[in-house]
């Protein structure tokens, strides 16, 4: 194996691995996103019924 070749392997799999954290990151941030949103609407929801309930 040429040193260019060993190089340019090494250089890809750090870009590589560098991606994937990256998109790793970003799935874990869009996953919290959407927990606080349903979070959100299931407190709302909640909110909404007991006041209904407390209307009655």
């Amino acid at each position: 194996m040429t040193t260019k070749l060993r190089t340019t392997l090494i250089a890809g799999t750090v870009a590589l691995s560098i991606l994937l954290g990256m998109l790793a990151v970003f799935s874990l941030a869009v996953g919290a996103l959407w927990a606080t949103v349903v979070l959100a609407a299931a407190a709302a929801l909640s909110a909404a019924f007991a006041f209904a309930a407390d209307r009655r």
